[in-house]
Order: C-alpha cells, then structure tokens, then sequence
C-alpha cells in the first residue's frame, strides 16, 4: 500500500515537472503569420503533383536562424541518445520524432513538417519547413552537423507527401 502511494506521488511529481519545464521552454520569436492556404499555395508552387496536408488554421513562421537555435538546443541533444537502424529507426523514424519534439518544445503551429520524397537511389524522409522569406528549406534531422542539415530541396528529387 505504501509502495503503490509512493509510486503514485512519483508519478504525479513526474507529471508536474514535465508541465514545469514544457512551459518553461522559450519560443522563439514568430516574426509574421501565414494562413494555411498561403502556405498550401506555397508548397503547392514548389510541389505540384506533391500530397500535402496541413492542420493548423494558422501558422506562426520561424526564421532559419530561430530553427538553428532551436534544433542546437533541443533536437541535437535527442539525436544523440538516437541511433540509425535501417528498417527500425532509419530516415521516416527521425522525421517524425523531430515533428513530434517540435510540438513538445515549444515549435508547435510552425510551418513545419515532414516530406516523403522519391529520390534517383531510394526513397528518403526529411524535415521541410517555410521560413519568414517563404524559403522552402529541408532539413535532415539525421545530420548532426548543423551547417549540412539545411539545404534546399533538390531538384532530382519528387515530393511524394507532406504533413504539416
């Protein structure tokens, strides 16, 4: 009985911790807001045979700078503890874990995404985001060196599918 108390009030003190430090986390400065249907029409300019969904109604919009800051400090501590396994936790494995984290510090409404491509080898999965200048950026949440893993998309590549 004791025990199951204890274990309880761990649980509860576990709870209220992650509620502190979720929203202790700073946001990074969202310089403007872009409907939905301008970041559709956006991705659809760039992507037109692409499937693309996005949730939001409203999209607050980072710059690069925000989300290299952001990806310093949250995402590249993560990637650390991660490790490639092809099948298991390969390139789709890591593009929505950095989806999902982004939601949890702090970067949820952005317009940013995951994108399923063909490339000419294989298919690939990467992070995709629109930036303040309405720059379509990838990145590639596998790359743990900061300066590589933005990178315009390739034009070799087919967008197959993004989620936003």
């Amino acid at each position: 009985m004791i025990r199951e108390k204890v274990g309880a009030a761990w649980g509860w003190i576990l709870a209220a911790l992650l509620v502190f430090v979720v929203k202790a986390v700073p946001k990074p400065h969202a310089k403007e807001k872009m409907h939905w249907t301008e970041v559709e029409l956006i991705l659809r300019k760039k992507f037109p045979h692409c499937d693309i969904k996005t949730w939001d109604l409203d999209y607050k919009v980072p710059t690069k700078d925000d989300m290299m800051a952001w990806m310093r400090k949250y995402w590249l501590p993560i990637l650390k503890i991660m490790t490639y396994r092809k099948d298991e936790s390969d390139c789709d494995d890591y593009a929505r874990a950095f989806w999902g984290v982004l939601s949890i510090y702090g970067m949820g409404g952005r317009p940013i995404g995951y994108l399923i491509v063909d490339t000419p080898q294989d298919g690939h999965a990467v992070a995709v985001f629109l930036d303040v200048d309405k720059t379509i950026w990838v990145i590639e949440p596998q790359q743990k060196n900061l300066s590589e893993a933005f990178f315009a998309f390739p034009d070799e590549w087919e967008a197959k599918e993004i989620r936003m």
